[in-house]
């Protein structure tokens, strides 16, 4: 059996397998909010990469050569 969500604009129901409602067609909230953490997670590792991997790699590279 299928989870279920109800529309905050229409009150239709939403299947869980969707992320559009059949009838107003809106986003659903909940699939937003999954998209939402998803960008969050690879922003961080990215920042992550940025702050610390790279420059210890450039020091790394900058001892090596001196």
């Amino acid at each position: 059996m299928e989870a279920t969500i109800t529309c905050k604009s229409c009150g239709s129901v939403i299947p869980d397998l969707t992320d559009i409602c059949p009838t107003c067609h809106i986003r659903s909230p909940k699939k937003m909010s999954e998209k939402r953490r998803l960008t969050f997670f690879l922003s961080l590792v990215i920042g992550i990469i940025i702050i610390v991997v790279v420059p210890m790699v450039a020091s790394l590279l900058w001892m090596q050569s001196n």
